[in-house]
């Protein structure tokens, strides 16, 4: 089943992701911030419970995981939600190498890496051409 799981999204921007989503077909799941600590694979349903909880596991920027999504649906929701005004900077897909993770834990490598394509974007546009 195509899924893409929010976090810490809410109000218009909600509004605009969840009518995106459900005119392609895949359903739309916010998540509890009390679920921040637990494995991505068990906030999926990829795993049944699967160590602790993370302790703590809070953060406030806006997230989206996509699970089950193929290419194009990807890159058509991707594009709908940029087109619907409601873009979200941190996204990521369900892999076998993130399932461990918690939304947490995920959130700050993605924030990292967010942080290191905008100043790589950057650093171009000061470049002379």
């Amino acid at each position: 089943m195509k899924k893409v799981f929010l976090f810490n999204i809410s109000g218009k921007k909600l509004e605009r992701i969840n009518m995106t989503a459900e005119r392609l077909g895949i359903r739309s799941v916010s998540i509890d911030k009390k679920d921040f600590g637990l494995p991505l694979g068990e906030i999926v349903g990829r795993i049944g419970r699967f160590g602790e909880r993370e302790q703590n596991a809070d953060f406030t920027e806006e997230m989206l995981v996509m699970d089950g999504l193929d290419e194009k649906t990807l890159g058509d929701f991707l594009r709908g939600i940029r087109l619907a005004g409601a873009p979200v900077a941190l996204k990521a897909v369900v892999t076998e190498h993130n399932l461990t993770l918690s939304p947490c834990a995920l959130q700050k490598e993605l924030a990292e890496e967010h942080a290191k394509v905008m100043a790589a974007i950057n650093t171009n546009k000061k470049r002379p051409q």
